[in-house]
């Protein structure tokens, strides 16, 4: 049964000067779902949280942004007690933005003019429509509302990836793509990061 998002803990990290590490809000147990360099934003989706068979999505609190710089706990399910470390966050060396980006619905902008396109359900990621075919967009392509961007494969079913949502820009240029092909990908996970032109 799964009930309300809850919001892991947050606390700078005293090893490592400006950075911060998210810890499990409570008992239970903990499936990641954010692989490291992945963007981290208020109520971007860390992974499942299991309490009393009550499942929740486990969300970044607000205020803290950065990247996910190392996973400290492994992957797969892991028991976690109260304040357990999940994850250490800082700056992106590849944020193209010089911080990183919020994270509004997919296909809506941000506050700071650029897009974040997040994965519609947990599956696989692909740039392009088959191995022997170019990728449907790079970093630096200029795409149109309704463009498609990649594919998520879900039990052989393939869902389209497009710009779509209400308020969009004429034109876009993908300025990051913070996911490789054929990886893993979890519902609500940042896929495609642009930039009106």
């Amino acid at each position: 049964m799964w009930e309300r998002n809850l919001k892991a803990l947050a606390e700078p990290d005293p090893d490592h000067p400006g950075q911060i590490v998210l810890l499990s809000p409570g008992v239970g147990f903990f499936r990641p779902s954010l692989p490291q360099g992945a963007f981290v934003t208020p109520e971007l989706t860390l992974g499942t949280f299991n309490r009393l068979q009550q499942f929740h999505d486990l969300c970044v609190p607000s205020d803290t942004r950065g990247a996910v710089l190392e996973q400290l706990i492994r992957a797969g399910v892991n028991r976690v007690e109260y304040r357990t470390p999940l994850f250490r966050v800082g700056q992106a060396q590849s944020d193209p933005a010089g911080s990183a980006p919020s994270v509004p619905a997919a296909g809506t902008e941000a506050a700071s003019g650029e897009i974040i396109v997040k994965s519609p359900t947990d599956g696989i990621f692909y740039r392009k429509p088959d191995p022997s075919a170019p990728a449907y967009v790079d970093v630096g392509t200029i795409v149109e509302p309704g463009a498609q961007l990649g594919l998520v494969e879900v039990m052989k079913c393939f869902n389209r990836i497009r710009l779509e949502g209400d308020g969009l820009p004429s034109r876009c240029e993908v300025v990051a793509i913070p996911v490789n092909d054929a990886q893993e990908v979890a519902h609500g996970q940042p896929l495609f990061i642009l930039r009106a032109t």
